[in-house]
């Protein structure tokens, strides 16, 4: 996406998908291109991760490799701010990561709707690729865990 080839955030849009294949990383390949080619061509500034749950430090793992291998500085979302408050933030140009096992967690899905709106592109890191919160978003990257058991 931003960056040298092969070094692409993205695995999947949201138009075809990967399938249900486990090897999605080798699978997505294809698929970095289309995203490439459909960015911004100028890296955002800032990167905001929301998540819940068990789902919270895989997007702080993800903060680190942002920001070893893009340079990106990455910050935590305030849901509240767009669930409580009502308010948007202005993200025009940046780039919003939700990630989330169910994709049905509400305050997610809200803060989805208010980055768009706020003009940030937004990617859904979900299990369930047909979730609300994968419908707020631009990008789809599948976890293909299979079904939650809790």
């Amino acid at each position: 996406m931003w960056g040298h080839s092969g070094q692409g955030l993205f695995g999947a849009r949201r138009a075809g998908g990967l399938g249900s294949s486990s090897s999605w990383c080798t699978d997505a390949a294809p698929w970095r291109m289309t995203v490439q080619q459909q960015s911004a061509p100028v890296p955002p500034h800032l990167m905001m991760t929301c998540a819940r749950g068990s789902s919270g430090p895989a997007a702080t793992f993800g903060k680190h490799l942002v920001g070893k291998y893009l340079g990106i500085p990455v910050a935590a979302a305030a849901p509240n701010i767009a669930t409580v408050y009502r308010r948007d933030l202005h993200m025009a140009g940046q780039f919003a990561l939700f990630v989330s096992q169910s994709g049905q967690s509400d305050d997610l899905i809200e803060q989805a709707r208010s980055a768009r709106r706020g003009g940030a592109t937004t990617a859904a890191l979900v299990n369930d690729t047909h979730s609300p919160l994968a419908g707020e978003c631009e990008f789809v990257l599948p976890i293909a865990a299979g079904s939650e058991q809790a």
